[in-house]
């Protein structure tokens, strides 16, 4: 086992796993299963056109404080049953963002050292939770593999996901919410995918998980209290 993947060719974000799966002309692929205990509580706000700027202050590489903000988008969502319009979003995002930077959670740089730390991504999650919202969710490391992620969202939690030189999104930090088992009648292969707000489109999108069979990538489960 790699702790990094093998070079691949980029394709462009999925949004369509179906189809992706299909490019190999050898047969359609359906759905057979599906997780999503988020629902429509989902959101997906972007780093650049929603957080891209707060007030006078411009971030950069700020993957990690736009997935945080996601998640507390997401549990208001679901277990308030209020939802975050923009507005309260950028609210929310320029305080944890600012926490953030003061803690040195997040580096908000376009130098070399920038960015969110893998290792105090827990941290930076847990209190931003506790802070904002009053709330300790139960947080640990698991490895990223169909089993672990379905595992934790029948738990009810959601991923915070970090990938390391990942073909589509290189280092980045992001929310999975649901996955998608998908078959192909002809030959029985099975496929899986992750649903995911990517914090880069304002739409799910999702990673194919056969990109980390082989590779040593790691995930934040994140458990709220009910």
């Amino acid at each position: 086992m790699a702790l990094l993947p093998g070079k691949r060719p980029k394709h462009e974000k999925i949004s369509d796993p179906a189809a992706y799966a299909a490019r190999d002309g050898k047969g359609a692929f359906q759905v057979t299963a599906q997780w999503n205990p988020w629902g429509d509580a989902a959101a997906h706000y972007t780093t650049t056109s929603h957080f891209g700027q707060t007030g006078r202050t411009k971030w950069h590489n700020n993957c990690g404080p736009t997935a945080v903000s996601n998640l507390l988008c997401m549990y208001r969502a679901k277990y308030l049953g209020q939802k975050s319009g923009t507005e309260l979003a950028r609210a929310m995002y320029a305080d944890t963002a600012r926490y953030g930077t003061s803690r040195l959670y997040f580096i908000n740089s376009t130098s070399p050292f920038h960015g969110t730390s893998d290792f105090r991504a827990g941290g930076f999650i847990l209190h931003s939770f506790q802070r904002l919202l009053g709330v300790t969710p139960k947080i640990r490391p698991r490895r990223l593999t169909p089993e672990n992620a379905i595992a934790s969202l029948e738990a009810g939690a959601a991923l915070y996901l970090m990938l390391l030189h990942h073909p589509e999104y290189g280092s980045h930090h992001l929310i999975g919410y649901g996955m998608k088992k998908l078959e192909r009648p002809s030959t029985g292969e099975v496929r899986y995918f992750l649903q995911v707000a990517d914090g880069h489109a304002a739409m799910p999108r999702y990673l194919d998980m056969a990109d980390f069979e082989k590779t040593l990538s790691i995930y934040y489960e994140v458990i709220f209290p009910v």
